[in-house]
C-alpha cells in the first residue's frame, strides 16, 4: 500500500504539497519530521503535516514526486505536534501563509557563504572508521574534512567535490558528524562546563513570599492553564521570575522566559545561568545560525529546562512546559514587523493554553490590552503599587509652558533645578525623544519645508553632520544651501532635537560634563559586543537623550529628571498615543531616586491632560477610565479588534485602483446581517487613504483599516476579499499586506 505525505515548505504558500513516501522511509517517517523534497528545479526542506494512505483529491497522483530523505535523523529533531498546532494557529489568526509560519518552528537553517567553517566531530571519525553506511556524497564530505584539522568553509568543500551540496552538509550535521563554528569567533566554550548550582536567594525575594503569591504558586503546581499579570518594578519582576522557575522546576516541568531585547535576555539569563548552569539556553537572533541550530537540538533533546530569549523563543521546541513568562509585555518589540506579523505576547498566551501551563505577563506599566484580557479570562492581576514612589511632594512636578518649544526651551524653573542639583553633586537626566538639531527646516521667504524625495517626510537637520536625514526611510544628503522652491538662502530651524538641546546645555552649564544618548551618538561609539549589556559611562553630570538614554541609565540613579516637552508623544496620529506617552514618561521618571529626595520635572503646554495628571499624582485610574471610555465609543482595542491592510506598488494609479477595489469588496462583506454585533454589522471600514509617508523607498502606499467586535468575522471577510482581489489583480508588481492587531498605525 502506498503512503503519501502532505508537506508544507517554508515559502509564501498557504497550502501543503503531496509527495509519495518511498518504502525505505515509511517505518521512520512521522508527522512533524523535516524532510528534503524536490520543489520545482531545486531541493528544499519541508515539514510533514499529514500522512495518509490515499491520494484522494490529488490531481494526477501518478505524477507525484517522492520525498528524498529525512532532513534530520532521530526524534530529537522532530517538531512537536503542539508546535505544529501553534504554527497552524498563527497562520489562521494572523492570516499568514502556513509555509511562512513553519519558519518559526523549524530548526534554524545553517548560514550561507564563508562565514562559517565546518569540522569533523568524533562521531564523524568513528563513522568513517567503522564503515557506516553512507551515501557517496556524505562519505566524500567526511573524508574531505578528515584531513582538515581546522575545518573548511562550504565554498572549499563545494570546490573539492561537486557531489557536496548544502542539503548533504545539513543532513550530515544533523546526524552529529560535522559541527559548524563562526569563522570570526572560532569554537565557543561548551556550556556544559557551567558553574555548579548555587542556592537561590534572589534580591527582593521578600516580594515573592508564598502568602503574597498564593495564586501564582497554586497555578505553577497545577497542570492547567492559568494567566496572571504582575505589574511592578524591574527588581521585583526579576525576583518573581527566579522564584517562579524554582517552583515550576520542583514539579519537573520547564520554563520559557521572553524578553523584548537581547540586552534584557542577557540580564535575565545571567542569574539563571549561575543557578542552573547548562540547563539554561539563551535564544536570540544575534547568535550565529550554527549556534542556534545546536541550541535547537539541545532544547529538543531535553537537555534544556529553561529557555530565555526574544520573541522567537516562544516557539522553542521545549516540552513539559509549566511556565511561560513575558517580561515587559507592553514592549513593541514583541510584534514582528515581517510576515507573519505575530505578537509574541498573544502567541505566548496560546502556547500556555496548549501546554496547560501558567502564563505570567509582567510589566512596570501593563498595557490596556493585557489588563483587559486578563480580566476577561478570569486571571489574577497583582500590583505592588505605582512605580513612582510617593514622597512629601507629588511624584512629578509639572511646569506649564505658554506655547510649544519651537527652539530650545529650558524654563527658569527647570534651569534653576539643574543648577541646584549640580551644586549638591547630583546627576541630571534631560529627556527629549527627538534626534538631530531641528526636526525641520523652514524657508523664511516662501515658508517651504524641505522634504524627503522618496517619502515626502520633513527632513531632520543635523548641525554636527551638516546634513538632513529622513526619519522614515533613512535618505540623507548634505544640508541644502538654498530653498528648492524659491532659491532663497535663509532657513529657520523649527523645533528642538537632542543635538540642539546638548549645545544649549553646554552653553548654560560650561563646567558640567554632558553626555548625549541617541541613535546618532550610538553609531559613533565602539560596539562592546552582543554577549552582555553595555555599561553606561559613569563620568557625566548631565545626560541628554531619547529612549536610548532611558535604557542605558539604571533606575533611581539621578537626583533630577527633566522632561523638556512632555506632550510630544501625545500628538502622534495613533489611538494608542496617550497610553504610550504614559508608559514612556513613567520609564523616564523611574530614573529619579524619589525615595532619596530626587525630583521629576515635566515641562508641558497641557498640564491638565489626563496623562500628565496621572503622572503628577501617581494615580492612573482616572486616565484609564477616560481612555477605555474613548476606545469603547470608537471601537478600538481592547474593546474591539483591528486589522490594518496596505497596498503598495511603484505606480500610484495601479495602487489606488487596487486599494479602492479591495475597499469595495470589504464594504460589501461588512454589510449588516442578522446575528452580527450592533445593527448587525461585522465591522467598520476606514479608508482607503494614502499612508503618512505617501511614498516609502520609491513605493506608493495606500492603507485601509477594518475594526469590529467580532474578530473571527473580521478575519473571514479579510481573507475572502484578499483572495478575490488577488485573483483579479492585473499586475504582480502590487503587494497586499495584512497586519492583524497592528501596533503602528502611522
Amino acid at each position: 500500500m502506498s503512503l503519501y505525505a502532505d508537506v508544507v515548505v517554508p515559502r509564501h504558500f498557504a497550502r501543503s504539497f503531496t509527495y509519495l513516501v518511498p518504502e525505505a522511509l515509511r517505518p521512520s517517517l512521522h508527522v512533524g519530521d523535516a524532510v528534503l523534497v524536490p520543489f520545482g528545479p531545486v531541493t528544499v526542506r519541508g515539514l510533514v503535516v499529514e500522512l495518509r494512505s490515499s491520494a484522494t483529491g490529488v490531481p494526477h497522483p501518478e505524477k507525484l514526486r517522492m520525498v528524498m530523505a529525512l532532513s534530520r535523523e532521530g526524534t530529537h529533531s522532530r517538531v512537536d505536534r503542539r508546535l505544529l498546532e501553534l504554527a497552524r494557529w498563527i497562520a489562521d489568526y494572523y492570516l499568514a501563509p502556513l509555509g511562512q509560519c513553519l519558519r518559526l518552528i523549524l530548526p534554524p537553517a545553517i548560514g550561507r557563504g564563508g562565514a562559517e567553517r565546518y569540522s569533523l566531530t568524533t562521531a564523524g571519525r568513528q563513522a568513517i572508521e567503522s564503515g557506516e553506511t553512507l551515501s557517496e556524497a556524505e562519505r566524500v564530505l567526511l573524508q574531505a574534512l578528515a584531513g582538515r584539522l581546522r575545518g573548511a568553509s562550504f565554498p572549499w568543500l563545494k570546490k573539492h567535490s561537486p557531489l557536496v551540496s548544502r542539503g548533504v552538509l545539513t543532513t550530515i550535521m544533523e546526524r552529529g558528524y560535522v559541527q559548524a563554528e563562526s569563522a570570526s569567533q572560532g569554537p565557543q566554550a561548551s556550556k556544559d562546563a557551567a558553574a555548579p548550582a548555587s542556592p537561590l536567594v534572589p534580591d527582593g525575594a521578600a516580594a515573592c513570599e508564598a502568602d503574597r503569591w498564593a495564586d501564582l504558586e497554586s497555578s505553577l503546581r497545577s497542570s492547567s492553564f492559568s494567566p496572571l499579570l504582575l505589574e511592578t518594578e524591574q527588581d521585583h519582576r526579576m525576583a518573581a521570575v527566579l522564584w517562579a522557575i524554582e517552583t515550576v522546576m520542583a514539579t519537573n516541568r520547564r520554563a520559557i522566559i521572553l524578553a523584548p531585547e537581547v540586552r534584557r535576555v542577557m540580564a535575565i539569563g545571567e542569574p539563571l545561568w549561575r543557578r542552573w548552569g547548562h540547563a539554561v539556553e539563551l535564544w536570540h537572533a544575534e547568535r550565529p545560525a550554527s549556534d542556534r541550530a545546536r541550541a535547537w537540538r539541545r532544547i529538543r533533546s531535553g537537555e534544556v529546562r529553561i529557555v530565555v530569549g526574544t520573541r522567537g523563543a516562544v516557539m522553542a521546541p521545549i516540552d513539559r512546559v509549566g511556565l511561560v513568562c513575558v517580561d515587559e509585555e507592553d514592549h513593541p518589540a514583541y510584534k514582528d514587523e515581517q510576515e507573519p506579523r505575530y505578537h509574541a505576547r498573544d502567541v505566548a498566551w496560546r502556547r500556555a493554553e496548549l501546554e496547560q501551563a501558567t502564563l505570567l505577563l509582567m510589566s512596570s506599566h501593563a498595557s490596556l490590552e493585557a489588563r483587559s484580557r486578563i480580566q476577561r479570562a478570569g486571571g489574577r492581576h497583582h500590583s505592588s503599587g505605582p512605580v513612582l514612589i510617593p514622597s512629601a511632594r507629588e511624584p512629578v512636578e509639572v511646569i506649564p509652558l505658554a506655547h510649544p518649544p519651537h527652539a530650545v526651551v529650558l524654563s527658569p524653573g527647570l534651569e534653576r533645578a539643574i543648577r541646584e542639583t549640580l551644586d549638591t553633586g547630583g546627576r541630571v537626566a534631560l529627556y527629549l525623544n527627538r534626534r538631530g538639531y531641528a526636526p525641520a527646516l523652514l524657508c523664511t521667504a516662501c515658508r517651504m519645508v524641505p522634504r524627503c524625495p522618496r517619502c515626502q517626510v520633513a527632513l531632520t537637520y543635523s548641525q554636527e553632520a551638516r546634513s538632513v536625514r529622513c526619519r522614515a526611510c533613512g535618505f540623507h544628503s548634505p544640508a541644502p544651501d538654498h530653498c528648492p522652491g524659491c532659491r532663497g538662502t535663509q532657513f529657520d530651524l523649527i523645533g528642538c532635537g537632542t543635538e540642539r538641546l546638548e549645545a544649549d546645555v553646554r552653553q548654560r552649564f560650561p563646567t558640567a560634563r554632558v553626555r548625549r544618548w541617541d541613535r546618532d551618538t550610538s553609531k559613533r561609539t565602539t560596539s562592546r559586543g552582543g554577549d552582555r549589556p553595555s555599561q553606561p559611562d559613569e563620568s557625566w553630570h548631565i545626560a541628554i537623550g531619547t529612549k536610548l538614554m532611558v535604557r542605558e541609565i539604571p533606575p533611581r540613579s539621578c537626583a533630577l529628571v527633566g522632561v523638556v516637552y512632555a506632550e510630544a508623544g501625545l500628538h502622534v496620529p495613533d489611538f494608542r498615543a496617550s497610553e504610550r506617552a504614559y508608559q514612556e514618561l513613567s520609564d523616564v521618571a523611574s530614573l529619579a531616586n524619589l525615595a532619596m529626595g530626587g525630583r521629576v520635572l515635566m515641562q508641558t503646554c497641557l498640564p491638565t491632560h489626563p496623562v500628565i495628571r496621572a503622572l503628577a499624582t501617581g494615580d492612573r485610574s482616572a486616565w484609564e477610565r477616560e481612555e477605555i471610555a474613548l476606545r469603547e465609543a470608537l471601537d478600538y482595542p481592547p474593546v474591539a479588534s483591528l486589522i490594518a491592510l496596505e497596498v503598495t506598488g511603484q505606480h500610484e494609479k495601479e495602487v489606488r485602483e487596487m486599494a479602492e477595489r479591495w475597499a469595495g469588496l470589504l464594504q460589501a462583506g461588512l454589510e449588516p446581517r442578522p446575528g452580527f454585533g450592533p445593527a448587525g454589522r461585522i465591522g467598520t471600514l476606514l479608508g482607503p487613504v494614502q499612508g503618512a509617508a505617501a511614498r516609502s523607498r520609491g513605493r506608493t502606499r495606500w492603507r485601509l483599516l477594518v475594526k469590529g467586535r467580532d474578530p473571527s468575522g473580521l478575519r473571514a471577510v479579510v481573507r475572502r476579499t484578499r483572495e478575490a482581489v488577488t485573483e483579479s489583480a492585473t499586475s504582480r508588481r502590487i503587494k497586499l499586506t495584512v497586519d492583524v492587531d497592528p501596533l503602528d498605525l502611522t
